[in-house]
């Protein structure tokens, strides 16, 4: 129960240097403030959305293409910029529409298993 907060370990370590100037004379209270403030907008989402299968399985098929189509193709054409030929241009332009057609039509399947969902369950 009251391991919840440290799964803001890491959001908090990147986020805090740049909240910390906000509590001037409660530093040493402030990241207890702010961790308590993520369990409670947490919560809050949880109880909003009751059925949260449909809404994940969005997120996960968005955070899945992107990782395996997207960033591969940003991360080869940067680090290979000066030296980049057509042919490997051509390529990762034809990655990035595939990527955008499968993310059209991955959401479009679930904005319907959403709807169907929440019609059959009102």
């Amino acid at each position: 129960m009251f391991s919840f907060g440290l799964v803001f370990y890491v959001p908090i370590s990147i986020l805090w240097p740049m909240i910390r100037s906000k509590f001037n004379k409660m530093v040493r209270y402030g990241e207890a403030i702010f961790r308590f403030c993520g369990v409670i907008a947490t919560t809050i989402l949880a109880v909003s959305i009751p059925e949260m299968v449909p809404l994940l399985s969005l997120l996960a098929a968005l955070s899945m293409t992107t990782v395996m189509l997207l960033i591969p193709v940003v991360i080869e054409t940067a680090t290979k910029w000066e030296q980049a030929t057509r042919f490997l241009l051509v390529k990762n332009i034809g990655i990035t529409l595939i990527w955008i057609l499968l993310l059209v039509s991955i959401e479009s399947e679930c904005h319907n298993s959403l709807v169907q969902h929440t019609l059959r369950n009102p």
